[in-house]
C-alpha cells in the first residue's frame, strides 16, 4: 500500500507508542514493524532505531525479544496520540485489533501430532471458544505431509469443520 504523505520521527515514535498501547500482551519487533508498516509509511530501519529509543526513554520495555509498552509510556501516548493523522490512528487500531483476533484465534485452535508404533499418525486437533472444549477431533492419516496439511486446513477451516460436524449431528434428514 503506497502512503500520500511523509511521517517524521516524533510522529513515528508516536505511533509505535499508539500501536503498543493498543494491544494486550507484549510484541516481537518484527510484528511492531508489520503494524506499524499497514498503518504509515516507516520503514523497517526506522522502527528498529525508534524502538532503541523507547527502551532507552523508559516508554517501552523489551524482554527478551518482546516489547510492550510501559506506563509513562502510557501517559504520553494519552497526551500525543492526537497529534497523529486521523486515518493513521484508525488504521493503526484497525491493524493491531486484527493482529490480536489472529492470536485469539490461535489460542482458540489446538493441533497436534502422535507417530504410531505400528506406523502412520495420529492427527489431534480440537477448537474451544476460549474457555469451553466445543470439537476434539482424531483423524488417523499415513504420512508426514498429510498429517502437516490436515492441521493447517483445520487452523484455516475450523468453523465450518465445526459447523458440518453440528449439521450432521443435529439436522433432522430430510
Amino acid at each position: 500500500m503506497r502512503m500520500a504523505y511523509s511521517i517524521d520521527a516524533l510522529d513515528a515514535k508516536i505511533l509505535i507508542l499508539y500501536t503498543l498501547s493498543r494491544l494486550r500482551s507484549p510484541i516481537g519487533a518484527e510484528t511492531l514493524i508489520e503494524l506499524a508498516r499497514a498503518s504509515s509509511p516507516v520503514t523497517y530501519f526506522d522502527v528498529s532505531e525508534i524502538l532503541g529509543s523507547l527502551v532507552e526513554s523508559g516508554l517501552c520495555a523489551r524482554e527478551s525479544e518482546l516489547y510492550r509498552i510501559t506506563d509513562a509510556g502510557i501517559d504520553v501516548t494519552a497526551t500525543l496520540e492526537k497529534t497523529l493523522p486521523f486515518t493513521v490512528r484508525v488504521n493503526a487500531e484497525i491493524a493491531a485489533r486484527e493482529y490480536t483476533m489472529r492470536l485469539d484465534r490461535g489460542i482458540s485452535i489446538k493441533t497436534s501430532r502422535e507417530t504410531r508404533r505400528s506406523g502412520g499418525i495420529v492427527v489431534t486437533m480440537a477448537l474451544s471458544d476460549g474457555g469451553d472444549e466445543l470439537l476434539t477431533v482424531r483423524l488417523y492419516t499415513a504420512g508426514e505431509e498429510r498429517a502437516e496439511d490436515i492441521e493447517r486446513r483445520f487452523r484455516e477451516r475450523s468453523s465450518r469443520v465445526y459447523d458440518a460436524v453440528l449439521d450432521a449431528l443435529i439436522d433432522e434428514p430430510e
